[in-house]
């Protein structure tokens, strides 16, 4: 409510049970286990839960939290929150000054540009205007 009477939000609303429920799970791998069933499924420890099965649909990575919800089908899933190694940039030591523009996004000082994504609301607004109604104001 404090954000909403700053005026930095809009007004909180209700929210209604048995929606996006769920819960996260955060700590180490010491304080919560994986083990593999078989080649289909895994089980996990969940505190207070005890074991919960789950079909794996790819490798479970050394995760620092995990999350189990529930969707509107009454369905329950879990995702495993792992930070991903980081990708190493290429290192040739040269130093590239950047300039931001508008008609090219970015210009490298060694000649390379690159090219933002098209913003579709701006274009959906766009095509909006251009199919309105002038409307004049009675004089």
């Amino acid at each position: 409510m404090a954000n909403y009477f700053a005026g930095t939000h809009r007004r909180p609303t209700w929210r209604k049970a048995g929606r996006n429920e769920g819960f996260r799970i955060v700590g180490t791998a010491v304080t919560w286990r994986v083990e593999q069933v078989n080649q289909r499924w895994s089980r996990v420890l969940v505190p207070k839960v005890g074991w919960v099965r789950f079909r794996r649909s790819r490798p479970v990575p050394e995760a620092k939290s995990y999350r189990v919800t529930r969707d509107q089908a009454d369905h329950w899933h879990i995702a495993f929150a792992a930070v991903p190694e980081p990708i190493p940039g290429p290192r040739t030591g040269e130093v590239v000054g950047i300039d931001r523009g508008v008609a090219v996004t970015l210009a490298l000082s060694d000649g390379t540009t690159y090219q933002a994504p098209p913003d579709h609301s701006v274009k959906r607004l766009q095509r909006r205007l251009a199919r309105a109604t002038e409307v004049r104001a009675s004089e």
